[in-house]
């Protein structure tokens, strides 16, 4: 079973939502300094994709969207969304 984590959307300055997101834990997920992610929205779910590092540097990594609408769907019905 996944772990789920709770977040609250904080305030800037700039009166712009925020998430923060940080812990040693995001290094078992192979995140570190540097890493470069891309948020993909469907359905009003939203991941958080790590791009591989052989791929980071092109400017639009392709993702398999088959296989995360694929999970999206099991995360629905696992939480009932």
């Amino acid at each position: 079973m996944e772990k789920m984590r709770t977040y609250t959307v904080q305030l800037t300055l700039e009166d712009t939502p925020r998430i923060l997101i940080s812990g040693k834990w995001l290094r078992k997920f192979g995140i570190d300094i540097g890493s470069k992610l891309k948020l993909i929205e469907h359905e009003g779910i939203f991941i958080l994709a790590k791009i591989p590092d052989d791929v980071a540097e092109k400017e639009n990594a392709d993702l398999d969207i088959k296989s995360l609408e694929k999970q999206i769907k099991q995360i629905k019905e696992q939480y009932a969304l």
